[in-house]
């Protein structure tokens, strides 16, 4: 279970966590982009130190939200949430990315910062949360759906990179 504890403009963590001496969930704040570089690498995502600054101070705070989870060590787990809406379905928010540092695994944190999560989506007036997760990442897949969490389908992610030079076009 976790708690709101005002005074630490955080969340506790729960007993499991607090016995690795972790203490709380809260907002990122940009003095921890170097550690959040770090977890994206351990995430299999390596991005440069300028990289994480630079797209947390473009990322729209209406409709982003990032925790971290906060242990005597310092931060250990990471996540990112955004809300969505289409028309093509009702608006939810969706879990962009989250870690744990290998070393904190499979003590809760994971559930806490989805915990985190989950709350902002109620507090945003919305009941879906979702998750895309690679087919690889059979840890995380049994975090979600030990938290509650449905597979609703499998797909394949299609990307595209575009030249830097913009095309025109005779009307």
């Amino acid at each position: 279970m976790t708690l709101l504890d005002s005074d630490m403009g955080g969340i506790v963590l729960n007993a499991k966590a607090l016995e690795d001496g972790c203490t709380m969930i809260r907002e990122m704040e940009s003095k921890d982009c170097e550690r959040v570089s770090e977890l994206l690498e351990q995430l299999g995502y390596p991005t440069p130190l300028e990289q994480v600054v630079d797209r947390f101070n473009r990322l729209d705070q209406v409709n982003h939200r990032l925790f971290v989870a906060e242990c005597e060590q310092g931060v250990v787990g990471w996540a990112h949430a955004a809300m969505r809406s289409s028309i093509t379905s009702q608006a939810r928010i969706e879990i962009v990315a989250l870690v744990v540092d290998e070393r904190h695994r499979r003590k809760g944190i994971g559930r806490e910062l989805l915990r985190r999560i989950e709350d902002w989506s109620r507090e945003a007036g919305l009941d879906v949360v979702r998750v895309t997760s690679n087919l690889a990442r059979q840890e995380s897949h049994a975090l979600y759906l030990a938290s509650g969490y449905a597979l609703e389908k499998k797909s394949a992610v299609y990307s595209k990179r575009l030249p830097k030079t913009v095309q025109t076009y005779a009307e």
